[in-house]
């Protein structure tokens, strides 16, 4: 998940909505948002227009990564990125549960973009903080 903040740039309530058919191999579109444990339709720029979203495109390794994503979580659960029990991640619980754990490991502390930073010019450094997290994450194994 974290390789989809950095790699891709997004927010976090863009991420925790995707669902496997929002992946075509090479690239991720963007049609839901979540906020409070809700899929809402849309996304925040998306002003209600009919067939608004966005596609992003996924670099190589990240493709690799969502596959593998998809195999892991089994033919039935629709989420890229479900909770344990498969189910979509509240933002509080995701950050309690997987991104502060991760800070403590990495020795980072920054969050990852949310809906009201990703026009800011700390999304840059978010996104650079959050691959310092994932490589220091995947060292420590």
């Amino acid at each position: 998940m974290v390789c989809v903040f950095t790699d891709c740039g997004l927010r976090l309530g863009e991420v925790l909505p995707l669902r496997r058919e929002d992946f075509d191999g090479e690239t991720l579109q963007f049609r839901r948002t979540a906020h409070e444990g809700r899929i809402l339709e849309g996304t925040k720029t998306d002003h209600g227009e009919a067939d608004a979203g966005r596609f992003v495109p996924v670099p190589a390794t990240l493709a690799w990564i969502l596959e593998a994503q998809i195999n892991l979580n089994g033919p039935d659960c629709q989420l890229l990125f479900p909770t344990p029990r498969g189910r979509l991640w509240r933002e509080r619980t995701f950050y309690r549960d997987v991104w502060k754990p991760a800070q403590e490991v990495s020795g980072l502390h920054i969050r990852p973009m949310s809906a009201g930073t990703a026009t800011q010019p700390t999304s840059v450094a978010c996104q650079r903080s959050a691959t310092l997290i994932w490589r220091r994450l995947w060292s420590s194994h």
